[in-house]
């Protein structure tokens, strides 16, 4: 993305970069996110929620949301726990989802074949990966 853009992609790329490369930021992130399983793992997270709100809608993804976060108690940690469940895909949280499409991910670009084989049962149905 070029910095001579306008408009929403002036405002993103600024956004971008001043969250990737201030110094003092709350958070920063590595300039290669390919660096670290982690952070492939948090990239991929974070486009899938971008397909879901896509596909979704505003309202529709924010309602639901909303609604799981009260479903377990408000405490974000919850939504992404799905190690302890058995659940579908389709039956997970929208974070759940994200978390599982972006640890695979992760396993995937480092080659972790043991990792994959492991979740792969938890992305059938969800057309993420072949699956």
């Amino acid at each position: 993305m070029s910095e001579k853009g306008s408009g929403v992609e002036q405002n993103l790329w600024t956004a971008l970069h001043h969250k990737v490369t201030k110094p003092g930021c709350s958070t920063s992130y590595p300039p290669d996110f390919s660096t670290s399983q982690y952070y492939v793992a948090l990239l991929l997270h974070e486009f899938f929620h971008v397909m879901q709100y896509r596909r979704m809608g505003f309202d529709r993804f924010l309602t639901r949301y909303g609604y799981e976060m009260s479903q377990h108690g408000f405490d974000p940690d919850r939504l992404y726990d799905y190690e302890s469940r058995s659940r579908t895909f389709a039956q997970e949280t929208i974070e759940r989802q994200a978390d599982m499409v972006g640890v695979y991910g992760g396993f995937k670009f480092f080659g972790d074949a043991k990792g994959m084989k492991a979740l792969a049962p938890r992305l059938r149905g969800s057309g993420v990966y072949g699956f």
